[in-house]
């Protein structure tokens, strides 16, 4: 699933996206434009034998990674949440969280392995210039190894929550 407001047009979510499958891997979801706002927002792309990916803004550390586009500013709010996890059998997905001038996370992403079997997933939350990290994020793995997390800002502001 691709949303896009363009170079300069705002993606602002607040609903339901799910690319949850039942019967396979998880889902890629692409959300892009100039501003992305998560404002209570569920997206999930989770998947029952591989967790899916989700970009926000950008690919990893800023690639496209087949996206039109990044985004200048990305806001993930307090009551957003993502999903890429692998839900029976398999490693966890990808979720990136990208502003080419501020991201701010303070909402939760879960990337986990599945409950029969595989890794933790990957979740990156960069800027080029500054991070606001509040969030919470989950990549273990009950029977893999544990994910990882990529924060990747010139300056970073960490707020315990």
């Amino acid at each position: 699933m691709i949303l896009s407001g363009g170079t300069q047009g705002r993606v602002h979510v607040t609903g339901e996206i799910d690319g949850s499958g039942p019967d396979d891997a998880g889902a890629r979801v692409e959300i892009t434009s100039r501003d992305v706002h998560l404002d209570g927002a569920l997206i999930d792309a989770s998947g029952a034998f591989g967790g899916g990916e989700v970009y926000l803004g950008g690919g990893r550390h800023g690639r496209l990674d087949g996206l039109p586009m990044t985004a200048a500013t990305t806001v993930f709010s307090a009551g957003s949440v993502v999903k890429a996890d692998a839900q029976h059998k398999g490693d966890g997905g990808t979720a990136v969280v990208w502003g080419d001038d501020r991201a701010a996370f303070l909402g939760t992403i879960t990337a986990r392995g599945g409950s029969e079997g595989g890794n933790g997933g990957f979740v990156e939350v960069s800027t080029a210039q500054g991070v606001v990290f509040k969030g919470t994020f989950d990549t273990t793995a009950v029977r893999g190894k544990g994910g990882k997390l990529l924060l990747d800002p010139q300056t970073a502001i960490k707020i315990a929550p």
